[in-house]
């Protein structure tokens, strides 16, 4: 018959102790980084999936890896743009350098009826990193 050690009160604490021992302040290595707030006040936050936005940032695909990006991935970010801009959200839409340019985009979105007056264009090397 085996040992369910489980079950023993003295594994369970040290087995608990141990998992306390390593998510508190004492395991880590603080050299005064823990009491320093992650972000500084910027006046920028980062509302939660339910709260009220002003805008939200996409990113338009690109040919990444080799892989062509089709319209159909670029039909669903279109369908979310216009999705936000009926709820008078603006969108900050994040564009790679070298990928489709603000005007073939913007040609792609007027079939969905977006403003591009709620559109921010930005423009990055490599906008996933």
């Amino acid at each position: 018959m085996e040992k369910n050690y489980w079950r023993s009160s003295k594994v369970f604490f040290i087995v608990l102790n141990i998992f306390l021992v390593s998510f508190s302040s004492v395991a880590s290595a603080d050299n005064g980084e823990a009491t320093k707030p992650i972000v500084e006040n910027t006046g920028y936050t980062f509302p939660a999936e339910w709260e009220k936005q002003s805008a939200v940032w996409l990113v338009w695909e690109w040919d990444e890896f080799g892989e062509s990006t089709t319209d159909e991935q670029h039909k669903v970010t279109a369908q979310i743009i216009q999705a936000l801009h009926f709820h008078n959200v603006k969108v900050e839409l994040i564009l790679q350098t070298g990928g489709d340019s603000k005007e073939e985009v913007l040609n792609f979105l007027s079939a969905y009826n977006v403003d591009p007056k709620k559109i921010n264009f930005r423009e990055y090397k490599k906008p996933y990193l």
